[in-house]
């Protein structure tokens, strides 16, 4: 596991690879981005076949030769993406219709450590993974399994990816060493606790953190000082429109308790665990004012997948995968070799 000492600004440089058949002509089939956390940093697609700077700064504060050595290996990308989405396709018994193949791949950063990841999709499914703190490749579904075993036999091509994730690390440390002062800094959360009374003599309590970012937050009840089972779902982490987030979770308890509850928020933005108490009494409006699910919710939002925050991307005719947290930047012929033998 690769150590990142000294980071200033924690999250996750990602990116996002999606190649399709099927699609309307004039759309790009071949498209790569890549993200610090949910900051869109560059864009390349198969119709312009130029890769461009999504943050403003990125342009100036990158070598121009950036832009052109990454231009090169996202072309040579493209043009061997088809054939590994087409190879995919008769492993799925698929070979009609629109479909789409996605790599999802990065390094996600915690306080002291960090783990590359690799992982694919068919379709929008799950299809083969890989981790550097499990390196092992894991087959999300059952038409992936013979690959997995295969891969998992190939010890030497384990370790070239694992190698390759390692780059990604890497990179991420380099990164943040001359993004930091340009990126989005941390806020804090503000969080209450409150309740809801039911006819049936119960009592839902809510607790609401808003207004924090970066959008990874860990939320836990607490049942007489103690921490309890009960965590916040990462779905419930929504985008507010000053683009800091907001959380809520809930929990029923009876009204005659005499318990004693809490709420632990842990954030990067904070340097100690904010602990906020149940005042009894303090009521709270229905959960549908407080956060409208069906309004927010309407496109995906940045989730967690364990402890990463995924963020969204659109393509415009295919389904498209967001896994919190991932970063791009790898040699085109190394990448070329293992894409072939998806």
């Amino acid at each position: 596991m690769h150590l990142l000492p000294l980071l200033l600004l924690l999250g996750c440089l990602w990116a996002h690879k999606a190649v399709s058949v099927g699609g309307p002509p004039n759309s790009p089939y071949f498209f790569d981005v890549s993200y610090w956390d949910d900051v869109p940093l560059e864009w390349y697609d198969s119709k312009t076949e130029l890769l461009e700077p999504r943050a403003p700064w990125m342009k100036d504060m990158v070598d121009p030769a950036y832009w052109w050595n990454r231009t090169q290996e996202l072309w040579y990308l493209q043009k061997i993406s088809r054939s590994t989405l087409l190879y995919v396709m008769k492993e799925m018994n698929q070979t009609k219709g629109v479909h789409t193949y996605q790599i999802m791949e990065g390094c996600d950063v915690s306080e002291n450590t960090s783990f590359g990841f690799f992982r694919t999709a068919f379709d929008g499914a799950d299809f083969l993974s890989i981790t550097t703190d499990t390196e092992f490749w894991v087959a999300e579904m059952p038409e992936a399994e013979a690959k997995a075993e295969a891969r998992n036999a190939n010890e030497t091509l384990t370790q070239q990816f694992l190698q390759y994730l390692d780059v990604h690390c890497y990179n991420a440390e380099v990164f943040l060493s001359f993004a930091n002062e340009t990126l989005p800094q941390s806020d804090e959360p503000n969080v209450r606790v409150k309740e809801r009374r039911l006819p049936n003599d119960s009592v839902t309590l809510y607790c609401h953190a808003n207004g924090f970012y970066p959008s990874y937050i860990e939320m836990t009840w607490m049942t007489n000082g103690a921490e309890t089972q009960v965590t916040l779902d990462p779905e419930n982490i929504l985008p507010n429109p000053d683009r800091t987030y907001q959380a809520i979770m809930s929990l029923s308890v009876t009204s005659e308790t005499r318990d004693d509850y809490s709420c632990l928020v842990r954030h990067s933005s904070l340097e100690e665990d904010k602990i906020v108490l149940w005042d009894r009494g303090q009521m709270e409006p229905p959960p549908e004012q407080v956060i409208d699910r069906d309004k927010d919710q309407e496109g995906l939002s940045i989730g967690g997948i364990i402890g990463v925050v995924v963020a969204l991307v659109a393509f415009v005719f295919a389904v498209t995968l967001g896994l919190v947290a991932w970063q791009k930047r790898r040699r085109a012929e190394a990448f070329g070799e293992r894409f072939l033998n998806t």
